[in-house]
């Protein structure tokens, strides 16, 4: 159910160009499947996340991106 609001929240971001929240959503997806499915699938919500972060200069989602897959 998280899973489900979390990738509800990005369609939302995405939508509404939103690109530092959906930047936040991708890296709280990547945290939460990283969690409950298992490491080897949060990565690539992280490198979606990065260049998003990069692109709207948020040095926090952009250190959470990188240090994401590193957990």
């Amino acid at each position: 159910m998280t899973r489900d609001l979390h990738e509800q929240a990005l369609v939302l971001y995405r939508d509404l160009g939103d690109r530092h929240d959906e930047a936040e959503a991708l890296n709280n997806t990547g945290a939460l499947v990283a969690e409950t499915v298992g490491p080897g699938d949060g990565p690539a919500m992280y490198q979606q996340a990065l260049p998003l972060a990069r692109e709207v200069a948020v040095p926090l989602e952009e250190a959470r991106a990188l240090d994401g897959p590193a957990r």
